[in-house]
């Protein structure tokens, strides 16, 4: 078969194409590099035929969102120019093996790979909301697992194309990860993407896509179905898959309910980790007392305390995450004197585009039972 012209292209823009890497819905990708060697993923979208004036007018609209919105964890949006006679957008370029892909070779996700993976979702969707914009097309193909963490791409075509050609957008649509309430052709929803949020979990999980909702319990009480995702995120998901929009959880709150989760069972109070079954053996020098944390006018001696405190006191903790200094100030609080490595650093210090999520991140991961009132 003779490549196409779209798939023998060299440049675009000022990105000089290696080679061409597939078409969806909506556009066809290319990997290109720019004058610096940099790798972009570079998307042409379908805008010629009827409607193509309008659905460059809201491409642009909400790539110019999402420039923004992407600095926060989704695979960034680094530039476009929709005028030019070829359009182009380009993303991003992140090495690694789409989560159909990873899934497809080596079987579900278990453990930490599949918590990463709820918590690297639900954040971008978080944040892609947080900015008025809805992902509508998240699918295993849409999610490439990074050697640091889960990254969501496809951010800003859906609802462009569904307000400007309804009928590429009903086209495009994948069942298996569409809401059942979403007409087709329609615009996305913010509900939508959590509905294809869990279903995405559920894959990543089981390795099926969930196609017969009807073994799904609605009641998150009731025992998971035969191979469902890990007892930890096992009350989410069915919840999320509901069929009544209502019931699911926004983004935000669902991005908080992964990390309550996820440490769920976890023990960080200071006397419950000197209960443990293994008994250390005698220390030759004295132990160092460990430098309380001030916060809200009081000291804090564990994250477990200063959880509390946050948690009573979400206002203040906002504040602290907003100031990079006092950021800092605990982030090096948690390294030096905590030892506790086990939050993600990355996740407080730029992913999140609100202090406030911040906060209730760091509530979540020490708390997960104050946390747990949100879901």
């Amino acid at each position: 078969m003779r490549a196409t012209a779209e798939e023998t292209t060299r440049r675009i823009g000022p990105y000089g194409i290696e080679r061409y890497l597939g078409r969806d819905g909506f556009a066809g990708r290319h990997l290109g590099r720019d004058r610096y060697g940099v790798p972009a993923v570079v998307a042409v979208p379908r805008v010629s035929g009827g409607g193509g004036p309008r659905v460059r007018r809201e491409l642009a609209r909400d790539i110019e969102a999402a420039r923004i919105a992407t600095r926060y964890g989704p695979a960034r949006v680094l530039d476009a120019d929709l005028d030019a006679d070829v359009p182009w957008i380009a993303t991003e370029y992140i090495e690694g093996p789409t989560l159909l892909e990873a899934v497809r070779r080596h079987g579900p996700l278990r453990g930490e790979e599949l918590h990463k993976l709820a918590l690297g979702t639900s954040a971008a969707l978080s944040v892609l909301h947080w900015f008025g914009l809805v992902h509508g097309d998240l699918t295993p193909s849409n999610i490439v697992l990074a050697s640091d963490a889960p990254k969501v791409t496809g951010a800003g075509f859906a609802r462009a194309f569904a307000a400007a050609r309804p009928d590429l957008a009903a086209r495009a649509a994948t069942p298996a990860y569409t809401a059942p309430e979403h007409p087709a052709g329609a615009e996305p929803r913010p509900e939508e993407d959590v509905y294809a949020w869990a279903a995405v979990m559920l894959f990543a999980a089981t390795g099926e896509e969930p196609h017969d909702r009807s073994k799904l319990p609605e009641d998150p009480s009731a025992p998971p179905p035969a191979g469902a995702v890990l007892e930890k995120l096992r009350e989410l998901v069915p919840r999320c898959l509901s069929g009544a929009p209502e019931r699911r959880l926004s983004a935000e709150r669902l991005m908080v309910s992964v990390v309550a989760a996820c440490n769920r069972g976890r023990v960080w109070r200071p006397e419950a980790r000197r209960s443990s079954a293994t008994v250390p053996g005698p220390r030759t020098e004295a132990r160092r007392p460990l430098t309380p944390f001030r916060f809200d006018g009081c000291a804090h001696g564990s994250p477990y305390a200063l959880a509390g405190a946050m948690h009573a006191a979400p206002k203040r903790a906002a504040d602290l995450f907003a100031d990079t200094q006092e950021r800092g100030r605990l982030l090096s609080w948690l390294s030096a004197e905590v030892q506790d490595t086990s939050l993600d650093r990355g996740a407080l210090a730029a992913r999140f585009h609100r202090p406030a999520d911040a906060a209730a991140m760091f509530v979540a991961h020490f708390r997960p039972d104050l946390a747990a009132g949100l879901s």
